[in-house]
């Protein structure tokens, strides 16, 4: 039977190292250094479970403190959307989902609405942000500011 020497590990870890340079995660380092834990141990004559073990357990170890230290994305519930107060203009919109894209500051943004009775080229009021600051939260405008426009 095939006998699984530290050798091995070796270019177990090394294959690792050559995935780490493509994908750039930091996930495939914590199996490189558990594939050279292993090497280690298999070096010092120990079984091969013994390596396996320690080569299940190093990665779990390695990625739990590398996704530890990882900081969130810093998304400020708090921050004001600068739109406020501003009239765009729809440029498509979902009648069934309330929402859509809408044309505001020589940019498209998405868009959605509680109101779905919004027609292609109406003008709307902004009235903040949606979902993580990645959409705008629009309103039909009210018939006395429609007609000063």
């Amino acid at each position: 039977m095939f006998e699984v020497v530290f050798w091995h590990w070796i270019g177990v870890a090394a294959l690792f190292l050559i995935i780490e340079l493509f994908s750039f995660q930091l996930t495939f380092v914590a199996f490189a250094v558990g594939a050279l834990g292993a090497a280690c141990v298999a070096y010092l004559g120990a079984p091969f479970v013994v390596a396996l073990a320690i080569f299940a357990i190093l990665p779990c170890i390695g990625i739990y403190f590398l996704h530890k230290r990882k900081k969130p994305p810093i998304m400020a519930e708090s921050v004001e959307c600068p739109y406020t107060g501003k009239i765009a203009r729809v440029v498509e919109w979902d009648m069934t989902g309330a929402q859509g894209r809408v044309s505001l500051a020589d940019t498209f943004w998405p868009a959605a609405s509680p109101s779905s009775a919004i027609a292609v080229g109406e003008n709307v009021l902004v009235t903040g942000w949606k979902e993580n600051n990645l959409c705008l939260s629009v309103t039909p405008l009210p018939a006395s500011q429609e007609e000063e426009k």
